[in-house]
C-alpha cells in the first residue's frame, strides 16, 4: 500500500481523513479516503500500487467491461448506457458539429460506434483486453491499449472524451496534460465523473456505490475537477447532469446496505437526488465541458 503525504492533484500537504468505506463489490476489504483542504479533491489513501490494483478489476461482474448476461444490474446498466449515448451525442454536437473523436476508456465501444455511424472519425483507448477485442470484433473500431496515448500525433483530435474514467487514472495531472497535447487548438475535452457533493452521496455515506474503492482513486467536487483541468490551458465552458446515473448508483447503494425494497428505494432516492441537485447543480454524476485555449 502506498500512503500519500500530499494531494495528488495540487500537491498540497493540507490533507485530512475523509471517510472509511468498504469494497462492497468484490474484496470486502476496508479502505480510507482523504480530502485535500486546498482543492477539495477526495482520494484513496493509502492505495494499492499499480500492479496490485489490477486484481480489483478481475471479475466477470465488472460491468463497464463485461456487459453481457441477464443480471438485473447489467440489464439496467445497458439500458442507461443506451439512453445516455444519444444524450451525450447531442451535447457534444452543439459544440462540434463533426470531426475526429478519441474516447479514452472506451470499454466495449458502444459510444464510439454511435459516433462512427454518424460519420465521425473515431478512435478509442481501452486498457482491458477483452473489451478491446469486443469493440473491434463487434463494431470494427480502431481501439488501442493505453500505451497508444503516447503514440498519437499532437493536435490530432477535435474532441477527447473520458466517461467515468478519470477517477481510475493513477496520475490525473499527467492524463489531463496528455489530453491537451492530443487536442487541436480550440478542441473540446469532455469528462464525466461522480460528484461526492451530491444528495445521494450524503444519504448513503460509506455505502455510496460511486466511492467504488479501490477502483476509484479520486472523487471530485465541481470545483476540484474544474481547478484540476484549468491548470493545463483549458477553459471551463459548462457542466451538464447525467440524471439517469443517480438511479443506477442509488440502486446499487441500496443493495450494498442491504436495504428493503432496493428497486423502489433506489428509484425514490435517485429522484430525490436529482430534485435536490437543481439548485446547486450537485448531481450524482456530472459532465464537464472544456475548450483548449
Amino acid at each position: 500500500m502506498i500512503t500519500l503525504k500530499k494531494c495528488p492533484a495540487c500537491a498540497s500537504v493540507n490533507i485530512e481523513k475523509f471517510i472509511e468505506t468498504e469494497d462492497f463489490f468484490l474484496s470486502k476489504e476496508t479502505f480510507s479516503l482523504s480530502k485535500c483542504r486546498n482543492c477539495q479533491l477526495v482520494f484513496l489513501n493509502p492505495r494499492p500500487d499499480s500492479d496490485e490494483l489490477i486484481k480489483y478489476y478481475q471479475s466477470d461482474q465488472y460491468i463497464s467491461h463485461h456487459s453481457e448476461g441477464l443480471n438485473p444490474f447489467v440489464a439496467l446498466y445497458r439500458y442507461l448506457r443506451e439512453r445516455n449515448i444519444s444524450y451525450k451525442y447531442n451535447l457534444i454536437t452543439k459544440l462540434v458539429k463533426y470531426g475526429s473523436l478519441l474516447d479514452i476508456g472506451c470499454g466495449t465501444g458502444e459510444f464510439l460506434n454511435y459516433f462512427s455511424l454518424k460519420n465521425w472519425q473515431v478512435k478509442g483507448v481501452e486498457p482491458d483486453l477483452d473489451a478491446r477485442k469486443h469493440a473491434k470484433a463487434e463494431f470494427g473500431l480502431d481501439v488501442y491499449d493505453e500505451n497508444m496515448l503516447n503514440g498519437f500525433n499532437d493536435e490530432t483530435f477535435d474532441v477527447v472524451t473520458m466517461w467515468h474514467v478519470l477517477e481510475h487514472v493513477l496520475d490525473v495531472n499527467q492524463r489531463v496534460k496528455t489530453v491537451n497535447k492530443l487536442l487541436k487548438k480550440d478542441g473540446i475535452f469532455v469528462v464525466a465523473v461522480p460528484n461526492y457533493l451530491s444528495w445521494d452521496a450524503a444519504h448513503y455515506n460509506r455505502f455510496w456505490a460511486a466511492y467504488d474503492v479501490p477502483r476509484h482513486l479520486y472523487h471530485f467536487s465541481p470545483n476540484a475537477l474544474i481547478n484540476l483541468v484549468e491548470k493545463f490551458n483549458f477553459k471551463f465552458l459548462e457542466l451538464k447532469p447525467l440524471k439517469l446515473d443517480s438511479y443506477y448508483i442509488s440502486l446499487i447503494s441500496e443493495n450494498y446496505k442491504k436495504g428493503r425494497l432496493p428497486y423502489l428505494n433506489g428509484f425514490i432516492n435517485g429522484l430525490k437526488s436529482n430534485i435536490y441537485a437543481k439548485k446547486k447543480q450537485n448531481y450524482s454524476s456530472v459532465i464537464y465541458f472544456f475548450r483548449k485555449n
